[in-house]
């Protein structure tokens, strides 16, 4: 599964980019940055954080704020950039927390997490 995140909405090709189908209301998700485990995909956009468990063929708004960057830990743990913050979500992006990292003063523009066994 490909997305492709436009102004106008997002396209979604299951066959290796030959066909670009558009999500049908899906105009509101404006990505920013965007990952996945599975069929689960979560956004970060500026209207907001979404969730799809479905591979991108519907969409839940899960936050109205605008966001820079989004990571799926697992299917419950997911992690965003707002402004300053990383925020941490341990319920599938459905409330989020700030992250505690120690004395770090700055700013976070993009957030990844590599599991290590």
């Amino acid at each position: 599964i490909v997305l492709a995140f436009t102004p106008a909405g997002v396209y979604r090709s299951a066959d290796s980019g030959t066909t670009w189908p558009m999500v049908p209301n899906s105009t509101l998700l404006d990505g920013v940055d965007s990952d996945f485990i599975g069929n689960i995909v979560v956004v970060a956009a500026g209207s907001g954080r979404y969730r799809s468990i479905d591979g991108g063929f519907t969409w839940i708004q899960q936050g109205v704020d605008p966001f820079l960057s989004a990571c799926i830990v697992s299917s419950q743990v997911c992690l965003y950039v707002e402004n300053n913050f990383v925020l941490v979500s341990t319920d599938g992006g459905g409330t989020t927390a700030p992250m505690s990292i120690g004395t770090y003063q700055g700013y976070a523009w993009k957030v990844r997490a590599h599991i290590y066994p």
